[in-house]
C-alpha cells in the first residue's frame, strides 16, 4: 500500500504569464494480486480559472498490470 500527496499549479506564458489551474490530490495505491496487479484511486480538487477558481471535485480509478521481468 502507498499514499501520494500532490499539489499542482498549471500555468501558461503566452501572451503573458498566468496561472490557469490549481490541483490538490491524494493517491492511494494497493497491490491486488501477487506482485503484478495494482489499483490506484485518486480523489482530487481542481480550481480552474474558467470557473473563477471554484473547486471542481474528481475521482480517478486506475488499474496497473506489470508484464515481464527486469
Amino acid at each position: 500500500m502507498g499514499l501520494s500527496y500532490n499539489l499542482l499549479a498549471m500555468s501558461s506564458n503566452t501572451p503573458s504569464f498566468a496561472v490557469n489551474n490549481y490541483v490538490a490530490s491524494i493517491g492511494f495505491r494497493q497491490l491486488l494480486y501477487k506482485e503484478w496487479f495494482f489499483w490506484t484511486i485518486t480523489p482530487a480538487l481542481s480550481f480552474p480559472r474558467e470557473n473563477n477558481f471554484h473547486r471542481t471535485p474528481s475521482l480517478a480509478l486506475r488499474f496497473d498490470v506489470i508484464l515481464g521481468s527486469i
